[in-house]
């Protein structure tokens, strides 16, 4: 009877963690590689990415999708769709590929729940995202590509999520144009005497420091004695006593960062 009891709750107990496993949808390894592949799917999947290379992108999509039909466990046209439908800002599509591949092979392509928070992320589902984050540092090994950047992404987000749960009114207004743009700008700084604010604004993913004056204009102006003029900042002095110093041209990374071990030695 006790050993009846012990064999069944065993049984149970199995049976609870294959229910675990199927609901996290995690695949486990059955992939195929090129090689596994029929000869002519495979020759398939080599034109769509001469298509891929050379951007005639909506013949590749085309090709992709009938390797997949024929051969639903090669994992390559997922990827190459995923990143396709990312460019496009289909984000959701996007999701689905990404989704797909760790269905069939989460083991191998572990760095699909780091592209699968991207993607969804880009939908705004910050919560789903978080998620993704974390199972991609539950997977990887520490030396992952990305594993670095999950973990980075886990803490910012985990922040971001929270707020979210604790919303704040707040209705920022927007500068004149010299200043705020459709690209991003950050980091503001004033000078002591109110007359320069220091801003970072990335375009086409580069940083660069701008600065904006105030500067006096035509009385004909109405009452309007003074705007925002833009400049970018070519260079960075340090004065002391009235003379430069130190100067920087700051056009990359490696100098700011000169700039900035200058700086904690004042």
């Amino acid at each position: 009877m006790i050993n009846r009891i012990v064999f069944q709750m065993k049984i149970s107990t199995c049976f609870a963690i294959i229910i675990v496993f199927l609901s996290l949808n995690i695949g486990f390894g059955q992939s195929k590689s090129l090689s596994e592949i029929d000869k002519s799917t495979k020759k398939t999947y080599q034109k769509a990415v001469k298509y891929f290379k050379s951007k005639k992108i909506s013949k590749a999509k085309k090709k992709f999708k009938h390797v997949i039909e024929k051969e639903p466990l090669f994992i390559k046209p997922y990827l190459y769709l995923a990143s396709i439908n990312f460019d496009e800002k289909n984000y959701k599509k996007c999701a689905d590929y990404y989704k797909e591949v760790i269905d069939i092979d989460s083991i191998k392509y572990v760095d699909a729940f780091y592209s699968l928070g991207i993607a969804l992320e880009n939908q705004k589902n910050y919560n789903e995202a978080l998620k993704n984050y974390k199972r991609h540092i539950a997977n990887a090994t520490t030396d992952s590509k990305y594993y670095k950047k999950s973990k980075d992404k886990v803490k910012r987000l985990s922040f971001f999520v929270e707020q979210l749960k604790n919303p704040i009114d707040f209705n920022p207004i927007p500068l004149n144009e010299s200043i705020n743009t459709t690209n991003n700008e950050y980091l503001p700084a004033i000078t002591g005497d109110n007359s320069m604010i220091i801003f970072t604004r990335r375009i086409r993913g580069k940083e660069d420091f701008y600065n904006a004056k105030w500067i006096l204009v035509p009385q004909s102006m109405k009452n309007i004695r003074r705007m925002w003029q833009e400049k970018v900042f070519p260079e960075f002095h340090v004065f002391e006593n009235g003379k430069i110093v130190k100067s920087f041209a700051y056009s990359n990374k490696t100098t700011r960062r000169a700039i900035y071990d200058y700086l904690k030695t004042l």
